[in-house]
């Protein structure tokens, strides 16, 4: 699972985590404080295992897991809290996303990273491996409902073009979807990305409702009343 959960601060943000039931959840945007209280809940609600990266204002990525990982080699990024590696036990590698935003991280440094990132995914190629998370990013052409050019565009386009597969167009196609909105479009920017040696997806949908909870990823004015847990949906992947 890959939710953006808007600094894990929201009541009943892990009853949520636990009826998706995910073996594994990439939490992106989650302030320090929260991913504490979030790994320490996870220890009594069957996900023993974390790991954690923050940036110098305390914000970054929390993974955790009902199932053993470990921190895997590529251990930092050009940015801070905007990258984690681990492995599982079966030695399946996972890149924890959260892309930069040249507004606030320089848009030199945000193409650095996006450098970077497509360095990885071509030492990965080989490999089962996936990059998840909040991407920041997406194609133009098929995840706006605007052609709207966003940050890091022509490398995500790119990382297609060296075989990385996108779960949820493998799944669906060119359908429309979108994760998060603006009060005027919607925007699929929260990925999973399979490697070419990685295995097809069986499932690849994004969440905004499960159960009695409502997660994100609603235009603002349309939230029927509902406080949501975050301003994400959350996608679910299994492979």
């Amino acid at each position: 699972m890959a939710w953006n959960v808007r600094s894990g601060k929201a009541p009943q943000l892990f009853d949520a985590i636990v009826e998706m039931d995910p073996d594994l959840a990439v939490l992106t945007e989650c302030r320090r404080t929260h991913a504490a209280e979030l790994i320490a809940e996870g220890r009594t609600r069957g996900y023993p295992y974390a790991l954690q990266d923050f940036d110098e204002a305390g914000i970054g990525l929390c993974l955790i897991s009902s199932r053993p990982i470990m921190r895997g080699e590529v251990l930092s990024a050009p940015l801070p809290g905007r990258w984690l590696h681990a492995l599982t036990h079966d030695g399946f590698s996972i890149g924890a996303v959260y892309g930069p935003l040249p507004a606030g991280d320089g848009a030199e440094a945000a193409n650095d990273y996006w450098a970077w990132l497509t360095t990885i995914a071509r030492a990965w190629a080989t490999v089962p491996a996936l990059l998840c998370g909040d991407f920041n990013s997406g194609n133009p052409a098929l995840d706006s409902q605007n052609s709207y050019p966003f940050p890091g565009a022509r490398h995500f386009v790119g990382l297609g073009d060296i075989g990385w597969r996108d779960a949820f167009r493998e799944c669906h196609g060119n359908v429309w979807e979108y994760s998060w909105r603006s009060r005027q479009n919607g925007f699929r920017i929260d990925h999973c990305l399979l490697s070419p040696a990685a295995p097809p997806p069986i499932v690849a949908a994004y969440f905004r409702r499960v159960g009695q909870f409502t997660l994100g990823g609603f235009e603002p004015d349309a939230q029927t009343g509902t406080q949501s847990l975050s301003d994400h949906a959350a996608l679910m992947v299994e492979i």
